[in-house]
């Protein structure tokens, strides 16, 4: 190592060592929970409501799948055109 090197890893410890006498220790320490039962008040989950979330999250990624094929299949047909007439024009 050059000595300017030496130098500046020196003052940069230096700093540092310096920043850490301003902070206050334990800062941020003192919280902690309210130790206090929490009750929820929520609504009774029927078999028939359970089955109607069901078939809604099953429909939705369903139309979630069907767009993601769409689009991976109009990237695969634009690249396979593009290979195509790059492969067709190239000349060797």
């Amino acid at each position: 190592m050059s000595y300017g090197a030496v130098q500046s890893a020196i003052a940069a410890m230096k700093n540092n060592r310096n920043l850490l006498s301003k902070r206050k220790r334990g800062k941020g320490l003192e919280g902690g929970y309210n130790h206090q039962n929490v009750e929820f008040n929520l609504p009774e989950a029927t078999p028939e409501i359970l089955e109607s979330i069901r078939l809604k999250t099953k429909s939705e990624n369903k139309k979630r799948m069907v767009k993601r094929l769409i689009v991976l299949g109009a990237f695969v047909f634009v690249l396979f055109t593009l290979l195509s007439f790059i492969l067709y024009n190239l000349k060797f």
